[in-house]
């Protein structure tokens, strides 16, 4: 762990000493980007929730997502013209 504020990957570098990383690339087809841009146009902000950790611990439970997003996309909230996405 590192409380350094930079990416991952070059925490990785620096730790286990490999020299330069490439950065993480998800592969999408042009299919999948299209649908991706008809379901999230562009110009509308979006809440993203990604309730999944890579560790247990971390793990929030659904209903904790439900009152953070609640909380957040309230009327007055932080986020009240958001759309909400969970990925």
């Amino acid at each position: 762990g590192s409380d350094a504020p930079e990416p991952k990957v070059r925490q990785y570098e620096r730790q286990l000493h490999t020299g330069p990383l490439p950065y993480p690339v998800l592969w999408t087809r042009e299919a999948h980007r299209a649908q991706a841009k008809a379901m999230l146009p562009d110009g509308a902000r979006y809440l993203i929730f990604a309730p999944c950790a890579n560790w247990p611990p971390k793990e929030w439970p659904l209903d904790d997502y439900r009152e953070l997003g609640r909380h957040m996309l309230r009327e007055g909230g932080l986020c009240t013209d958001y759309r909400p996405v969970i990925i």
